[in-house]
């Protein structure tokens, strides 16, 4: 039996959206429950889907809260990792087209002077993470990678990891981690 992923925040206007994926038909049908850390209400509840997959939307945390914001999913007595909704890479949601996933994204500025590459990773049922790609991102950021889906999955989740500074004046670089991404297979 396998845990929530994580929430996965894709949007943030006017409100946040996420979605993840589980492993193993034991969740399906079951109430996702998403939280703000820190409060005891949910922000958003949805029921797991037959293919491991929710999707949810919730209010956005006031302005000022937002860099420090952070969510965890909850389905019945299972909690996912507490994530970040501020994010120094960004991967826009990953896309299933002709046996292959496209994924795509942008580390936010501020870029070290030769941008450190980009890892993307895969995380198999067991767990492990694959390393898939390894690439830097343009001038401005922007980055896209296509890999062929894999075999025999009903989704997949893709995460990608790098360096950026710590902040325009502090060049001292410190490891980012975009939220994973998941992608329903055929």
């Amino acid at each position: 039996m396998g845990e929530p992923t994580s929430v996965l925040p894709c949007s943030t206007v006017p409100k946040i959206s996420c979605g993840a994926a589980v492993y193993g038909a034991v969740y399906a049908g079951q109430k996702a429950r998403i939280y703000l850390e820190g409060k005891k209400t949910v922000v958003a509840a949805v029921t797991v889907g037959s293919n491991d997959i929710f999707t949810a939307s919730a209010p956005l945390p006031p302005y000022s809260a937002r860099a420090r914001a952070k969510y965890f999913v909850k389905i019945g007595n299972v909690r996912s990792v507490v994530l970040s909704l501020a994010r120094r890479l960004i991967l826009n949601p990953a896309v299933y087209a002709n046996g292959h996933v496209t994924i795509s994204g942008t580390v936010v500025a501020p870029l070290a002077r030769r941008p450190a590459p980009v890892i993307v990773h895969q995380r198999l049922l067991c767990g492990r993470l694959v390393t898939l790609a390894r690439f830097r991102p343009t001038a401005n950021g922007s980055y896209t990678a296509t890999f062929p889906a894999p075999d025999g999955a009903r989704a997949a989740v893709f995460s990608a990891y790098t360096h950026v500074p710590q902040s325009a004046s502090r060049k001292t670089l410190i490891g980012t981690r975009g939220l994973a991404q998941v992608v329903a297979l055929p």
